[in-house]
């Protein structure tokens, strides 16, 4: 006879339900994607400090926001930036209807003045909700918009 799993640990997770997971997980970044397709992002004008290559001017007007918490939601992320700038479009992934089961959520946010970009940096370490936000510039869009950098980066 064997014992249940230890406390805290998880039990056995049959192999359908592991790929069912892995299927949600595939399908929601592909989804991802194509909402972002409708969305170009043009590099601003040279803004101060240095550009992605470390060389001066080159400024974008998309953040990206890392470690959000799973309770937070695209209206309270639009309250917490849109403080600091007109927000142009701002996409919080897993989306707040998403059935996927996560630990941390990704926000884009582009602003609609390179400056308020800048500004949003300050708010790394920031803790909202129950998590220290990480937040920075978003360097992948100056090669294309930001769907084709997150099917990049998550495929």
């Amino acid at each position: 006879m064997s014992s249940p799993p230890a406390p805290g640990t998880a039990g056995p997770t049959s192999p359908s339900v592991a790929l069912t997971n892995l299927a949600l997980r595939r399908n929601f970044f592909r989804e991802a994607a194509r909402a972002m397709s409708s969305t170009a992002v043009v590099p601003s004008a040279p803004g101060p400090g240095p550009g992605p290559s470390g060389g001066p001017g080159g400024g974008t007007e998309v953040i990206q926001v890392t470690n959000v918490s799973p309770s937070a939601s695209s209206e309270q992320m639009r309250t917490l930036f849109g403080f600091l700038g007109k927000i142009d479009e701002l996409r919080l992934f897993p989306p707040d209807d998403s059935p996927l089961p996560v630990s941390s959520r990704v926000c884009f946010v582009k602003f609609h003045d390179p400056d308020s970009a800048v500004v949003a940096q300050h708010l790394t370490n920031t803790v909202f909700v129950d998590r220290a936000l990480i937040v920075v510039p978003y360097a992948e869009v100056f090669h294309g918009s930001i769907k084709a950098a997150v099917k990049k980066k998550y495929s």
